[in-house]
């Protein structure tokens, strides 16, 4: 959570969501759920964050906003958030929230969409199953989104993974060796982590 900020800039990111706010009903206000937002955020930017298999534990009626996103709330709104070069590989989103104006741009990522804000939401060299749009319009350059309100055709370019920041040792013995989650996804896998999202 980038909370009320400026000039975060996140590079070569692995993200997985275990758990989540909210996870029983006692407990439970409706709190967002999110692996990244930006929220009411001004110049910042996500550029190679890949987001894998992610167990989300949290109550259906806490807000499961998905995967990697901006939530905005202000009239005088988010600008210049970027996402670059990112993907998400599992049922997470690339999301847009919270009824405010900000006009974030995707460019060459990959996952599904959901929009909710005011201010144009820019999609250049993008590919999803789904893209939806709430409110506000979705500016389509070169992308191919399936299904859902914003859906369109087009030539999409090659997302370009950083195959040595992914098959680095480390994250295997950081995200599978150290905790439960062994038999999940990826960890249950004799394959580079490279080589497993691009399958």
């Amino acid at each position: 959570l980038a909370y009320q900020v400026g000039n975060v800039h996140l590079s070569d990111v692995l993200f997985r969501v275990d758990g989540g706010w909210g996870e029983t009903q006692a407990c439970n206000e409706y709190e967002p759920n999110a692996a990244l937002a930006f929220y009411d955020s001004n110049s910042s930017s996500c550029e190679g964050c890949i987001l894998i298999d992610s167990r989300i534990t949290a109550e259906k009626s806490s807000e499961r906003l998905g995967g990697l996103g901006v939530n905005a709330h202000s009239e005088d709104g988010c600008f210049d958030i970027e996402f670059r070069n990112s993907a998400s590989f599992d049922d997470g989103y690339f999301w847009v929230e919270g009824n405010g104006r900000c006009e974030p741009v995707f460019e060459n990522v990959r996952g599904n969409f959901n929009f909710n804000i005011r201010g144009e939401v820019t999609l250049s060299n993008s590919e999803g199953k789904s893209c939806n749009s709430w409110s506000g319009p979705v500016r389509k350059i070169n992308s191919m989104l399936e299904t859902g309100n914003c859906a369109s055709q087009g030539k999409v370019g090659t997302l370009e993974l950083n195959t040595s920041f992914l098959d680095d040792p480390r994250w295997r013995s950081e995200m599978c060796d150290r905790y439960s989650r062994r038999r999940d996804g990826w960890c249950s896998r004799d394959l580079k982590l490279s080589d497993y999202l691009s399958q």
